[in-house]
Formats: structure tokens, C-alpha cells, sequence
């Protein structure tokens, strides 16, 4: 999709490398926090499980980064036709602005923004995997199109015998 040097193609290959680092610590404290479940006091089990929490919805900034990147490449796309609608980039723009409030755990400890909240979990959440779906989705389609285009384009080969 881009011409000259690919900047979002390497911007977006160190982004899913750092998203990819947090969710190998997640389960990975969650696993420590089993470990030493039986020796270690209320206290630390507490402060360890805020951290996978926060560890989990801090994961936010990356990925945001990345759906603007994709939105920007989606709309950069040179091709004809493009790879994916222009929908697939707005979808994406939207998606990074309505994952943001998982970001104010820090700031609230109860309600709609606290680690918990309809805000700052389900939302996030939710917005999240409906993206991955529909970025799954509209990739397939995308790799169909061009399967399509190839079959057509190629000749065949006809063997001599």
C-alpha cells in the first residue's frame, strides 16, 4: 500500500512487538500470583492483581497507535482498486479513540473509569474484539480479491509434451 519507504508498514511491526510483550506479562503474573498464592500476604496478591489489571488495560496505547496507522494506510492505498474500503479506516480511527478510556484506570478506583467500569473494561473491551473481527474479516476478503485478481491476470501454464 505504500510507495516510497514504508514507514507504517515498520511503525506497525514495533507496535505489535511492544502489544505482544503485554500480553506475555499478563499471564505470566497471573501464574505467579498462583504460585506463591498460599505464602504470600493479602497485601502483595492485591497489589500483584491491580498490576496484571492495569498491565492488561494499559495495553490500550499500542494498539490505538496501530488502528491509525492502518486508517492511514487504508486511506494512502495507491492501488486500484484499494485494498480495503475506506470504512475499514474510519472503523479504525474510531476504534483507537474508543479504546483511550481504558487509559483513566489510573485516575479511578470505582465506577464508570475504574479498572472494572463499563468504560474503561467492557467498552475497551468489546470495541477491541469487534475490531479484530471486522479486521479479520475485511483482511480475508481483501487476500480473496486478490487471489481473484491473480487467477485472472496469470495465464496458464500449458505443459508440452
Amino acid at each position: 500500500m505504500e510507495r516510497s519507504y514504508p514507514i507504517l508498514t515498520y511503525s506497525s511491526l514495533a507496535l505489535n512487538g511492544g502489544g505482544y510483550v503485554f500480553f506475555i506479562l499478563i499471564p505470566m503474573t497471573w501464574a505467579v500470583i498462583a504460585f506463591r498464592a498460599d505464602t504470600l500476604s493479602p497485601q502483595t496478591i492485591q497489589i500483584m492483581n491491580d498490576w496484571v489489571w492495569f498491565d492488561f488495560l494499559f495495553t490500550w496505547p499500542p494498539f490505538a497507535v496501530f488502528m491509525v496507522i492502518i486508517g492511514l494506510a487504508i486511506l494512502k492505498d495507491h492501488n486500484v482498486p484499494t485494498l480495503y474500503p475506506r470504512w475499514v479506516a474510519y472503523l479504525n480511527f474510531w476504534c483507537a479513540m474508543l479504546i483511550f478510556p481504558a487509559g483513566l484506570i489510573v485516575f479511578f478506583k470505582t465506577g464508570l473509569f475504574a479498572y472494572n467500569g463499563i468504560g474503561a473494561f467492557y467498552i475497551p473491551f468489546a470495541v477491541f474484539f469487534g475490531w479484530m473481527i471486522a479486521m479479520s474479516v475485511t483482511t480475508l476478503q481483501a487476500i480473496n480479491r486478490h487471489k481473484g485478481r491473480l487467477a485472472i491476470e496469470t495465464p496458464p501454464v500449458v505443459a508440452h509434451t
